[in-house]
């Protein structure tokens, strides 16, 4: 099950829950936040009540007022939580599409009127609409209750999430959607190089190029010469994972897609559920099934791992996170 809360969150929330508890009580100002997460949250476990503490020493070194903007920052994050209040840039047009498939065509028209212009046309034109449908002025409208139109719009932002709904967005969750797709297939074609390093003879190697097409193939033997000096291990587990998704059926011109989309979930299987929807929408509602159904089989392993296992997933994952930064950096020519 995608999880709710990251565990670094929910340590936060007790934190802000805990010092607004003491403020409304009217407790001393003087009592650190460390006595405080030590009085108060003794019971939990080792390894939270130590990243507690952590968090509690980072919060009183800051000055009073940013103390204070920490607090209002965060009880704001905590009232609106599950309430979003706008629309997020980096929303695949066919997510909303998707969406409004399933309402009536009133609904659908007063949503495309809210939309930016360019972002309507579209969406209109996907669901097969006109824009004299929608774009009329409202003078050639009957006029709409506004509590009606706060509900309409309500349940329709309640489908989507955005990025200042995130805990602590990573480089991941900054990319665009044009630039996850492209980050995608570097992840795809980058172990299929890593996989790659394992076939012993140029002729052997020749001959798996050749089942791509030649763009891709081309993009593959580049990646191989660029490729960093890669341990014998990831090389294995390379090539596993790439002969796993062949044996799915998998046509070499979606391997690199598929490859790509298991990675990415290997980066999120410990992150929070609004981050991973929030990834998932920038993708096709096709593409986003699949990558969430790897997600979860992720979630799955990750939590029946060993612990050797784990230690290597985890691996992994920051493996993934280096890679992210790297590909959000300038590329200098």
């Amino acid at each position: 099950m995608i999880q709710d809360v990251s565990q670094s969150e929910r340590l936060d929330i007790l934190l802000i829950l805990a010092l607004a508890f003491e403020r409304n009580l009217g407790k001393p100002a003087e009592k650190t936040s460390v006595k405080l997460v030590n009085e108060s949250f003794a019971a939990l476990s080792g390894e939270d009540l130590e990243i507690l503490q952590t968090r509690a020493q980072l919060f009183d070194s800051l000055p009073v007022k940013e103390q204070k903007i920490w607090q209002a920052s965060w009880l704001d994050k905590i009232r609106r939580r599950g309430k979003p209040t706008r629309l997020d840039e980096q929303i695949n047009p066919a997510q909303i599409t998707e969406v409004l498939r399933s309402e009536t065509k009133a609904v659908q028209e007063l949503i495309l009127r809210h939309l930016p212009i360019n972002l309507g046309a579209q969406v209109a034109s996907e669901l097969g609409l006109k824009s004299s449908s929608y774009t009329l002025s409202k003078a050639g409208h009957q006029p709409i209750n506004d509590k009606i139109v706060a509900l309409v719009r309500q349940k329709f932002l309640s489908h989507f999430v955005a990025l200042e709904d995130i805990y602590e967005p990573t480089a991941a969750d900054k990319l665009s959607i044009r630039e996850l797709a492209k980050f995608i297939r570097q992840l795809g074609v980058r172990e299929t190089a890593i996989a790659c390093r394992g076939i012993s003879s140029k002729e052997s190697l020749a001959v798996f190029l050749g089942r791509f097409n030649e763009s891709d193939a081309k993009e593959i033997a580049q990646y191989i010469t660029e490729l960093e000096k890669i341990k014998p291990f990831w090389v294995a587990e390379a090539d596993k994972l790439v002969r796993r998704t062949l044996e799915r059926d998998f046509q070499p011109d979606d391997l690199l897609q598929s490859l790509g989309l298991q990675l990415l979930a290997s980066g999120f299987v410990r992150r929070e559920a609004t981050a991973q929807k929030y990834t998932a929408q920038k993708m096709s509602p096709n593409e986003s099934e699949k990558w969430l159904a790897y997600l979860q089989k992720s979630m799955e392993d990750f939590s029946s791992a060993s612990t050797d296992e784990r230690l290597r997933l985890e691996k992994r994952q920051r493996i993934f996170e280096r890679l992210t930064i790297k590909f959000g950096q300038p590329k200098h020519v």
